[in-house]
């Protein structure tokens, strides 16, 4: 059972860390003398700056911001002592203990309702903000890692175009390769969605690479996938990374309906498009969504019967607080 689990495993800790390693997962630190293992999962600022103050100021107090998580997810929680800030260099990091791993999109949304909040992923490069409201899932991570990546493209078309540097998408793909902290984001396994693994095949063509590749992090991926999947880390509240098959493909998780059989659970016209947290369903679509919220269903999974928290609506990125 995933509350028997030894969070402290080397195992277990290793597989968390090749995540991070693979671009789309936390910094894991092992267990230290007065200290659990934990992962730093990012960083939190205001909204909007202190005007009270001489100059723009985005620092939160992190013992507000704890006692809001706390408070807020004190019944989702092993432990409210399973979250706190890690001061490092001088910045505050919000860290979570390993044992809370399933739960750190809903830690990271219990954030989202007063804070904006940006991930402290793998690849410090390339790092995911969101805003006051916004939602966080796998899904969202990946898709805003995604838009850092076409930021960066922009910003050398921009430098290339005042420099009369050649102005090509190769040199400008090339430039941010050879910038570092970008090659983990040219792995087809890393990504849970389609139009990931679409842009790393854009990206990879206009390297001249071959679309396909097989590149080994630290862990090689059949390693992390099997440890994952002992562990049972994989699909964790629509966190964790799905695993792909042999040919490297990211596979739908053995829980969640084939395509034909993704279509509303209540209408079963509309596709599904909204997701439920903390178990991470996503089987009703935006308007039976809606029309649940006055029935005795509107605190229950439709599918799973959990308890929900939050329901994300992906068409804007929107967080219902349940």
């Amino acid at each position: 059972m995933e509350g028997d689990l030894d969070w402290s495993s080397p195992e277990l800790l290793d597989a968390l860390n090749a995540d991070a390693i693979n671009g789309f997962g936390f910094q894991c630190n092992r267990e230290q003398p007065g200290r659990k293992a934990c992962l730093y999962i990012g960083r939190v600022f205001l909204s909007e700056p202190d005007r009270a103050l001489d100059y723009d100021r985005w620092d939160v107090d992190t013992q507000q911001v704890l006692q809001h998580i706390r408070s807020t997810l004190n019944k989702t929680l092993a432990s409210p002592e399973n979250v706190w800030f890690t001061d490092w260099l001088g910045r505050d990091y919000l860290t979570v203990a390993t044992c809370e791993y399933n739960n750190i999109a809903t830690i990271i949304n219990a954030v989202l309702q007063r804070y904006r909040f940006r991930t402290h992923n793998g690849n410090s490069s390339h790092t995911a903000l969101f805003k006051q409201g916004e939602v966080f899932t796998r899904q969202h991570f990946e898709r805003r890692l995604m838009e850092t990546l076409e930021e960066g493209r922009a910003m050398y078309a921009d430098i290339f175009s005042h420099t009369g540097r050649e102005n090509t998408e190769e040199a400008r793909w090339r430039a941010m390769y050879e910038y570092g902290g970008f090659r983990p984001f040219l792995r087809h396994y890393n990504y849970a969605t389609e139009e990931g693994r679409a842009l790393c095949t854009r990206i990879r063509r206009a390297l001249r690479k071959k679309e396909r590749t097989k590149f080994k992090p630290r862990m090689t991926w059949p390693s992390y996938a099997a440890t994952a999947k002992k562990y049972g880390i994989l699909h964790c509240g629509g966190w964790a990374a799905y695993a792909p098959d042999l040919g490297m493909h990211p596979a739908s998780p053995p829980d969640v309906p084939t395509q034909e059989a993704q279509e509303c659970m209540i209408c079963m016209d509309a596709a599904a498009t909204t997701t439920v947290l903390p178990c991470g369903c996503q089987v009703v679509c935006d308007a039976c969504s809606v029309q649940l919220r006055n029935t005795a269903d509107n605190k229950m999974c439709v599918r799973c019967r959990n308890a929900i928290t939050h329901v994300a609506y992906e068409k804007n990125n929107e967080l219902e607080i349940k």
